[in-house]
């Protein structure tokens, strides 16, 4: 994938995230997507990774958001790296390591 597709792909992931729209941001993964946490847990499927996700659009950590202006991708691998934070409290990452999304992803 083309790296402007990819980043494309990415921000409209990050504004349905930021929106707090679940079903959206789910319509992202394929049935074999991996989401890696940023403690190392790798999530396999689409299930899993619901899974992973539901405490964020619950309200269990607070209100989320991804940055859009912390986004690494890879156009050789196809996978994305985010940093998020508190939404309107832009603070530090308390770890080093960020977010990981990995295809295959679908395009809309």
């Amino acid at each position: 994938m083309e790296r402007a597709k990819l980043i494309d792909l990415t921000r409209r992931f990050t504004d349905a995230f930021n929106r707090n729209d679940f079903d959206a941001v789910m319509a992202f993964f394929s049935d074999e997507g991996v989401y890696d946490e940023f403690n190392g847990k790798r999530n396999r499927d689409k299930a899993a990774i619901r899974a992973a996700f539901e405490p964020r659009f619950s309200g269990a950590f607070g209100n989320m958001e991804f940055l859009d202006d912390d986004i690494f991708c890879s156009v050789l691998s196809g996978s994305v790296s985010l940093g998020n934070a508190p939404a309107r409290r832009r603070v530090p990452r308390a770890s080093n390591r960020s977010p990981r999304l990995t295809g295959p992803l679908p395009i809309s």
